[in-house]
């Protein structure tokens, strides 16, 4: 592709720029092949001139949504323009597009007899999206543990750093490594200042904060950073172990051969081979998830994705969670040219059948 200067902050894409951003989008994931203004002209139910389309396309590429390739006069939209248009336009699209069909058709399809464990309706339902969407397609469960914390015991481990064990009610307890100036609201304390009676004061805390919840449970942290510093500190601490604990996730991938192909019809042959080489890779595959999803499904598109392997691809990710607390994300990895819409779609739908199916 063409290489272009930094894109300019304050350019403005007014409606006319937005409409043929979107032509050049919608065609190009239609048809693979640059986009001339002459298709735009045709496709958009724009009033102008065709050099103001050139104009504007030009406009477009200086701002860094659109490039060509050295073959063609035609554009092809940057992440950037990707970007733009999934953050501008597919919500619409959705909204004016009920996925009460993909719903149905997702629900119609995937049936659980009553005596089937949930990793078989996973299997089933990456193994759908796949193949109704064309793109590879993975889910990653976290079997979060439904224990809850009883009771809070710190001991010393040295001058400088304390234990803190958290006992659940499924009889296992759970600790972490903490300096001992955290027992201290300043931070500035040394460790011979911390005597019994400091550590009683923070066990109590720590019970008001704790006891009778989950270690996955989102705690007031309002609350607790304003009323129990330590608490919030001994929140994150176990927080941050919980999600390097990748042992208790499972994945399921279906679609691969997808990316294959798409290597085999481009000139991203090499980047196909290393993102199926990431996909094998199952622990890497959870935190690249785990890093990705956010509480709404959002899509990652090429170089805003945190693996070099997915640099020319996109990522969409339906997060989910059960009632009993289990939490994970459906996916769809791609080509950035892909249907945004319509995967979107399909994965709100997937994401909403696995809940229920997760909450029975």
């Amino acid at each position: 592709m063409a290489s272009h200067s930094a894109p300019n902050q304050d350019f403005v894409v007014d409606e006319r720029k937005k409409a043929i951003l979107r032509t050049v989008v919608d065609a190009y994931i239609d048809d693979a092949t640059p986009v001339a203004s002459k298709t735009v002209s045709q496709r958009s139910e724009l009033d102008v001139s065709a050099a103001t389309i050139r104009n504007d396309m030009h406009a477009l590429e200086e701002a860094g949504y659109l490039t060509h390739t050295h073959t063609s006069s035609g554009r092809i939209p940057t992440d950037r323009g990707y970007r733009f248009f999934v953050d501008h336009f597919v919500p619409v699209d959705i909204q004016r597009k009920s996925n009460r069909a993909q719903t149905r058709l997702i629900d119609g399809i995937i049936r659980t007899p009553r005596d089937s464990n949930i990793d078989a309706l996973l299997e089933q339902t990456v193994i759908l999206l796949s193949s109704l969407t064309h793109h590879t397609a993975v889910i990653v469960k976290d079997t979060s543990s439904t224990a809850r914390v009883y009771d809070v015991h710190i001991s010393r481990l040295n001058d400088e750093r304390v234990v803190v064990a958290l006992f659940l009610d499924d009889s296992s307890i759970e600790r972490v490594v903490l300096e001992s100036a955290s027992l201290f609201v300043s931070g500035a304390a040394n460790g011979a200042d911390v005597d019994d009676c400091l550590l009683a004061q923070r066990v109590e805390d720590l019970r008001q904060v704790f006891c009778g919840h989950t270690l996955r449970d989102g705690i007031r942290q309002d609350f607790i950073h304003q009323q129990h510093p330590f608490a919030a500190h001994v929140q994150e601490a176990f927080s941050r172990e919980v999600h390097a604990d990748k042992s208790d996730a499972s994945v399921h991938v279906a679609g691969v051969a997808n990316i294959a192909k798409a290597g085999k019809s481009s000139d991203h042959s090499d980047f196909s081979a290393q993102l199926l080489s990431l996909l094998e890779q199952h622990m890497i595959l959870i935190e690249l998830i785990r890093e990705s999803v956010d509480d709404t499904i959002a899509a990652r598109i090429g170089s805003e994705n945190m693996y070099d392997e997915l640099s020319r691809h996109s990522m969409v990710l339906a997060p989910f969670v059960s009632g009993d607390g289990d939490t994970g994300a459906v996916g769809i990895i791609g080509p950035t040219r892909m249907d945004y819409s319509k995967v979107f779609a399909y994965l709100n739908a997937a994401s909403g059948t696995v809940t229920k199916f997760l909450d029975q």
